[in-house]
């Protein structure tokens, strides 16, 4: 499980991207503060993501956020969205910000 922010306000860094036949068509980063924490932060990451990508947002499901908690990453598929999508699969991963020692 990922760890409960204590207010300190930790950046949370998604990478965004759209595949179509196995390649990326578009991709974007976005910085979201945890402040409220982690759910939230990435709620509005997914948001900023899919403005930037100009994309419909996908429904957010259970197994999108235990897919984020074990893996940093989940994929998002066209039962996952509400509007008909012109491309294969809609991918976030989780960019760990801190540096290596």
């Amino acid at each position: 499980m990922l760890p409960k922010n204590n207010g300190a306000g930790h950046m949370l860094k998604i990478w965004g991207l759209v595949k179509k036949d196995n390649k990326i068509i578009k991709n974007t980063t976005a910085k979201c503060e945890d402040y409220f924490g982690f759910d939230t932060a990435l709620h509005q990451c997914i948001v900023e993501i899919c403005h930037t990508l100009d994309l419909a947002k996908p429904i957010f499901l259970n197994k999108h956020m235990e897919e984020m908690t074990r893996f940093n990453r989940t994929v998002f598929y066209a039962e996952d969205f509400t509007e008909k999508i012109d491309f294969d699969t809609f991918e976030i991963e989780r960019i760990n910000l801190k540096k290596p020692r």
